[in-house]
């Protein structure tokens, strides 16, 4: 496969890198995702779908379903981002639910420009069912369930051809990344707005956990008080009002369409006092979300 991209990329015709993160996960359990980090990683030659910007495994849903769980994850994900940033050096390592993941810093002309992440492995069972009950002890998330998921990760006993995959990508990434940015009509991409909204959908997908700006500033290497700015500026009103405002909108869609009662739907929705909920549907509808519903179903018999 290796030979075929780089034919292709000497003639000039770049396979987009999305085709060929499919390719190598195709059949496979394997979970590949890309950190960006540097400002001119972000060229549409490099653009992938979310699901290679983020964790998507359902092993990793169950682990974050708890805001104890959800802040682990992401602090083994800011340590293991800044430690492949500064070092600058590949490594194996477990996350704290058990799995195995290798992480590639990738890095062009003195700069990483980006973090390759393969995971979702289980090199020693025994080993991930110890992590496993330890951080279920410490997280309130569901020690049966993670352990049944467990069965549908990449089990392996030889995480050496995983590096050789991660090698492939490096090359090619570097050698698209190379040509694209020194074509002389190359115009480097705006930095704040491409990492926006790398941001922005990673929040959308995790509207229901408990997110900070610290931790999305830690995650993305962006200041913290500048992040804040760009989400004012962008959408006229401070972070923690754009998530309520999407957690708001999910509880709408649940109230109208599903039969569950309100404490499920606040908790579902990310919230975790149901009077809080109360509260802040009232402020934005003017109805409490029973009303709502009253009001909704009315509607639709009608």
């Amino acid at each position: 496969m290796s030979n075929n991209i780089a034919k292709e990329s000497k003639s000039g015709k770049y396979v987009p890198l999305q085709d060929i993160l499919d390719i190598f996960c195709a059949d496979s359990r394997i979970q590949i995702h890309i950190q960006g980090i540097y400002h001119g990683f972000y060229i549409k030659e490099l653009d992938v779908s979310n699901k290679y910007k983020m964790h998507f495994k359902h092993f990793c849903d169950i682990a974050k379903s708890t805001p104890e769980g959800f802040n682990l994850c992401i602090c083994c994900k800011m340590h293991s981002n800044h430690k492949a940033a500064y070092e600058k050096k590949p490594f194996f390592g477990h996350c704290p639910f058990g799995l195995y993941e290798y992480v590639r810093p990738i890095e062009v002309f003195g700069d990483v420009i980006c973090i390759l992440y393969i995971g979702n492995m289980v090199i020693d069972r025994s080993e991930s069912l110890f992590r496993i009950k330890k951080a279920a002890r410490l997280t309130g998330v569901d020690e049966e369930k993670l352990t049944d998921e467990l069965r549908y990760c990449e089990n392996t006993t030889d995480a050496s051809k995983y590096v050789k995959i991660a090698e492939i990508l490096e090359s090619y990434i570097r050698l698209l990344y190379e040509k694209i940015t020194s074509a002389p009509d190359y115009v480097k991409p705006s930095y704040t707005s491409s990492k926006l909204w790398e941001i922005l959908d990673y929040v959308n997908y995790n509207y229901t956990k408990n997110i900070t700006l610290k931790q999305l500033s830690k995650l993305y290497f962006i200041n913290e008080k500048y992040l804040g700015k760009l989400l004012n500026a962008q959408y006229k009103m401070p972070f923690h009002e754009y998530l309520n405002n999407l957690r708001l909108k999910a509880a709408e869609n649940l109230l109208k369409t599903t039969s569950k009662n309100i404490i499920e739907i606040a908790f579902d929705c990310g919230y975790q006092s149901v009077n809080y909920f109360n509260r802040r549907f009232y402020k934005k509808y003017n109805v409490t979300p029973s009303q709502y519903r009253k009001k909704e179903t009315q509607h639709t018999e009608f």
